[in-house]
């Protein structure tokens, strides 16, 4: 993007949510229709997909904040937009409520809800126009799959895990049934079918890509030495599982055994404050009277005692 040329078209205000025809609520994706309609997804407070024209003029929006799962309509953030050019359907992805709504802008009704919760997480989605299949990223950690779903039944086609140790944030489809995705340390993966064809290590300027993978990648550039040491770390757990899971446990024993300590000793600590301050209560409520006695008690014993031994 050259920064000395203004954008054609800025959709909502500046400094300002909303879910107004001019608002917008942490929009988090855009995609273009055959006629040139722009939806955007609007997105991790707003809950809706809202429609305008190629001038930018509002035209509609689609959908409500909720959190009623299996609902058409109801959304608990929009993450993600694909358009079936095929068919001519808006494919939005929720990761609060993890499922997929399919969305006819000519009608305005949401035809399908599909059920995601079996990927736990879903970060991104994209149509294959060759494969007639929608492509979705699922990331849970470092853990990330790409799936290819009916987009008519929902059913899995296919499934695959990518990246590695690498968190994958984008997803793109090019032709030849190949998958581009973009991970979160500014690299490039190419997938056709379960085979990664070519790997760009982030060096340099990212060119001639979706304007979508610029959204989502942060500035390109060789991974920092955390990321280094968090790939170490899980390369390291994934060979040897056992001595992980000693690991975890050894860990979680000792915070137990701190916390134990602790409240041991302030309940010790309370108990203790407890009796001496018995102690000085009862102190303090004897009279002189019983005082005195307990004092010639104290005499007559110790008379007794000397008699006894002839003192």
């Amino acid at each position: 993007i050259n920064s000395s040329v203004s954008p054609r078209l800025t959709f909502g205000t500046e400094r300002t949510r909303g879910n107004g025809t001019t608002t917008l609520c942490q929009p988090t994706s855009a995609v273009v229709d055959n006629q040139g309609s722009i939806y955007i997804g609007d997105g991790l407070c707003g809950g809706r997909v809202v429609r305008f024209a190629a001038d930018g003029t509002y035209l509609a929006s689609y959908g409500t904040k909720g959190f009623t799962r299996e609902t058409p309509g109801v959304f608990g953030e929009v993450t993600g937009l694909a358009y079936d050019s095929r068919r001519d359907l808006i494919l939005a992805i929720d990761n609060t409520l993890l499922q997929l709504q399919v969305l006819d802008p000519t009608t305005g009704q949401f035809l399908r809800v599909f059920d995601l919760r079996k990927y736990l997480s879903v970060d991104a989605v994209a149509y294959s126009l060759e494969m007639d299949a929608v492509v979705i990223l699922a990331c849970y950690g470092l853990e990330c799959q790409v799936a290819v779903i009916h987009p008519l039944t929902g059913v899995e086609l296919a499934v695959t895990g990518v990246g590695g140790t690498r968190r994958m944030t984008a997803l793109t489809v090019l032709p030849n049934n190949t998958v581009l995705l973009g991970s979160q340390g500014g690299e490039l993966l190419y997938y056709q079918g379960r085979q990664v064809t070519s790997v760009e290590d982030g060096k340099g300027e990212l060119k001639d890509v979706s304007p979508l993978i610029h959204y989502y990648l942060p500035r390109p550039g060789s991974l920092n030495q955390t990321n280094e040491e968090q790939r170490a770390l899980v390369g390291f757990v994934k060979e040897h599982p056992l001595l992980g899971l000693a690991l975890l446990a050894g860990v979680l024993g000792g915070v137990v055994g701190l916390l134990v300590m602790v409240v041991v000793r302030r309940r010790r600590r309370r108990a203790e404050r407890g009796g001496e301050y018995q102690t000085l209560q009862g102190s303090d409520s004897d009279s002189e009277e019983n005082v005195v006695y307990r004092s010639e008690e104290r005499r007559r014993q110790t008379s007794a005692r000397q008699e006894t031994l002839g003192l």
